[in-house]
């Protein structure tokens, strides 16, 4: 396969798996591992064909450079550009807060296990920035070889953590009937968030140099991976944490930190003492790659909505206005992303799904622009669009 649908492949698995996958089995459990099973089946369905029609979009611009933001002005113009501009900044700025948070703090831990060296949140956050930055200012092509080191220590985790919960793996957990199937409406802005890897795409676009086959390809290799990844974790909890009891799936559903209760949940139902250093570090390769794919949509995006090239001395502006806004909000207001990142799905559903159905039907059946098409005819986008609406309607309801 090529080196660079390899590269591709692992950015869209690194931005996907980020450490959201470790409290997805408590959003999903009670609705039963059959149902929960076609969830994310229906949800991958329609994040991917949402990306192929991002793709498809991307494709007609003349610049190769174009995002989200010059698309929409491409479309509709500049007023819906101003508030894509707002959402989408709105969305990666909390993803940002979320990462540089849990990125920093392993930060300030590490250093306090391995030299005793006690560092405050300024100077874990700037060692963080520092190191991620740095690729990011050098371009997709060392983001691309950090990343797959990072993923090999992703993966290398992830396989010991199956090893160790798969062989423990209880059937009739795994066939016990739902318990709250009302809880699956809600659980879909979560998953569609999960297969967020869209906000890569144009910048993928830009790695393979329009090439739609190669992009097409590492769309759907890439997306495959990451499904059967989420589909093997969900099989290993749920088949191994009951529903009910201290460490049920109910109680850390009502928790304030699912993530960090279901690795719990896992090291005393398997009684394993290396499982708590295992799931730590795939908690924090997942953080990096998941941070490297946010921060390189970011990155790019800003470059797009201020017409500035990525190198020189605009790139270093880039790369200020990428990394302090999150470090300064988190300083003023800690926990005030997270408002906003509870609206993530719907946010997700906008940007990925809603805006490109519409952009297609508008490109394809107004403008008649030619090139690149998934195929599906007006039905595909149509029913995209559907899709993505009912997700942000459902999820309003929710709140």
């Amino acid at each position: 396969m090529n080196s660079k649908i390899i590269g591709g492949v692992l950015l869209i698995c690194g931005t996907s798996i980020g450490t959201g996958i470790l409290g997805i089995p408590s959003d999903t459990g009670e609705a039963g591992f059959g149902w929960s099973l076609l969830l994310f089946l229906l949800c991958w369905i329609f994040s991917t064909l949402a990306a192929l029609l991002y793709m498809e979009v991307h494709l007609w611009q003349k610049s190769s450079t174009s995002n989200l933001l010059s698309m929409t002005d491409f479309f509709f113009g500049p007023k819906a550009k101003s508030l894509v501009w707002v959402i989408y900044l709105a969305l990666l700025y909390s993803l940002m807060c979320t990462y540089l948070l849990a990125g920093s703090s392993w930060i300030i831990q590490s250093l306090s296990y391995l030299s005793h060296i006690t560092l405050g949140q300024i100077p874990g956050m700037s060692i963080f920035i520092g190191l991620i930055g740095l690729f990011i200012f050098f371009g997709i092509r060392l983001v691309d070889h950090v990343n797959r080191v990072m993923l090999v220590g992703l993966a290398l985790t992830y396989i010991l953590i199956l090893g160790i919960t798969l062989p423990t793996t209880q059937s009739q957990l795994l066939l016990q009937p739902a318990q709250d199937l009302w809880l699956l409406p809600k659980a879909i802005p979560l998953l569609i968030t999960a297969f967020g890897y869209s906000i890569i795409v144009p910048s993928l676009s830009t790695y393979f140099e329009r090439n739609a086959k190669m992009l097409q390809k590492t769309i759907m290799i890439g997306s495959v991976i990451t499904l059967i990844i989420y589909i093997l974790w969900e099989t290993a909890t749920l088949g191994n944490i009951p529903l009910h009891g201290p460490h049920g799936l109910r109680e850390i559903a009502h928790g304030l930190d699912n993530g960090t209760e279901v690795a719990n949940a896992l090291i005393h139902i398997t009684q394993n003492p290396h499982l708590t250093y295992i799931i730590t570090l795939f908690a924090l390769f997942a953080v990096i790659t998941s941070f490297l794919g946010v921060s390189m949509a970011l990155y790019h995006a800003l470059a797009d909505g201020l017409q500035v090239e990525t190198r020189g001395m605009s790139g270093g502006l880039l790369l200020l206005l990428t990394y302090i806004p999150p470090m300064i909000f988190l300083l003023i207001i800690p926990t005030g992303f997270n408002q906003i990142l509870s609206w993530a799905g719907v946010l997700v559903a906008f940007l990925m799904g809603v805006l490109p159905a519409l952009m297609i039907l508008k490109g394809r059946y107004v403008l008649q622009l030619k090139g690149y098409r998934v195929p599906g005819g007006i039905v595909l986008p149509c029913v995209v669009l559907l899709f993505f609406m009912l997700v942000m309607g459902a999820e309003f309801l929710n709140k």
